[in-house]
């Protein structure tokens, strides 16, 4: 069963791939671009879009806005084409109406292209407003969720916005989130011994509340109980208003060994000391 299973989907990939390479070349594009019978390929896919388009095919919307994104100088029928990703995302959002596949990524590429070009001459406000307006439409992909974290971490293009930079590193979940996290908890607990401390609090308490929700919590498991227990101490000193069922909670789920009996101390004394967490 397995083998005839396994001859089929050679046949159906070799048949798609003839198909392509005897028909058009915008469908052998279509082929190099979503890796069916082929490696994946976008600029070969971008190559054979071009080609179809210098041949006079008929290419849709999302065929066209990827030659638009992805090539740097281009040359249809002798004439100049530069690279134009803000033109690229009208055809990438008019491919996505007719239902054509693969237009979401053409949708997040473009907002990244365009901030991405911003971003170079240093406007900072420009590039903010795309990657914010990708966001909310729920296009921005994981590189530009961790870009506008940074914008907001840095007050680059916008005010500062501490805790909305450490719910977005926390979305993104990129390889760099991690260590930039570590840099923003490290200041809030030098902030604590200042005149900062309710936007430290307010941060530590925001890390906390995104962590818990983060499908992927144990890779951030380390910062969560550091956390989770300094937060308890500014409890215990008094020197500041914590949510005391959101600590608890987080107590609760403190993992580090070294940590782990200081928790349940810690637990324990906040329930003696407050009937309502009993």
């Amino acid at each position: 069963m397995k083998n005839i299973l396994f001859i089929v989907l050679i046949y159906i990939t070799f048949s798609s791939y003839c198909y392509a390479s005897n028909g058009s070349l915008a469908a052998k594009g279509d082929l190099f671009f979503f890796g069916q019978g082929v490696e994946k390929n976008i600029s070969k896919a971008s190559s054979f879009y071009k080609k179809a388009k210098e041949a006079g095919e008929a290419i849709n919307p999302f065929q066209d806005g990827v030659i638009l994104l992805i090539e740097d100088v281009s040359f249809i029928n002798n004439a100049f084409l530069p690279r134009n990703p803000i033109k690229a995302l009208g055809l990438f959002k008019l491919a996505e109406i007719k239902g054509i596949k693969g237009a979401r990524w053409g949708i997040s590429s473009s907002y990244d292209h365009i901030a991405n070009d911003l971003l170079k001459k240093s406007d900072y406000q420009g590039a903010f407003k795309v990657y914010e307006q990708s966001y909310l439409e729920g296009s921005a992909n994981q590189t530009a969720i961790y870009t506008l974290a940074k914008l907001y971490h840095k007050g680059q293009g916008t005010v500062s916005n501490i805790p909305k930079a450490v719910e977005l590193y926390l979305e993104s979940d990129w390889v760099s989130s991690k260590s930039q996290l570590k840099s923003i908890i490290k200041t809030v607990s030098k902030n604590l011994k200042n005149k900062d401390q309710i936007l430290s609090i307010t941060i530590l308490e925001s890390f906390l509340m995104a962590v818990q929700k983060h499908p992927n919590k144990h890779n951030y498991q380390d910062l969560h109980d550091g956390v989770s227990i300094m937060l308890a101490n500014i409890l215990f000193s008094h020197k500041g208003q914590i949510n005391e069922v959101l600590l608890i909670q987080s107590l609760k789920n403190v993992k580090t060994s070294q940590l782990k009996g200081t928790s349940v101390k810690l637990i324990q004394y906040m329930k003696n000391n407050n009937n309502s967490l009993k």
